[in-house]
Parts: structure tokens; sequence; C-alpha cells
């Protein structure tokens, strides 16, 4: 068995542009859509109902 090196750099993916189709996308992708833009309220303060600011 071996090891795996212990500074292996991963590949970070913060930075991807990822683009979202609807026409394509599986149950867990639209899930995933559906909580990144609740984040994104959460994060600009909009209301979840009316899309106003606290």
């Amino acid at each position: 068995m071996t090891e795996a090196p212990q500074n292996q750099q991963l590949p970070l993916g913060s930075n991807e542009n990822v683009e979202y189709d609807p026409n394509v996308a599986d149950a867990e992708d639209r899930e995933a859509q559906n909580r990144a833009e609740a984040a994104d309220r959460r994060q600009t303060g909009e209301m979840k109902t009316g899309g106003e600011k606290q």
C-alpha cells in the first residue's frame, strides 16, 4: 500500500465559472441552485418573499 504525498495541492473550485442550465439539471442540481440562491439572499440581506432589503 502506497501513501499519498502529504503536501499534495488539490484543485479549488471557488473560482470556477459554472453555468446552471435548467434543461440538463437533475434533482441534485436544482437543489444546489436553490441553496445557492438562498445563500445569496442571506448575504445581501434580501427577504425571501419580496426581494426587499431588511
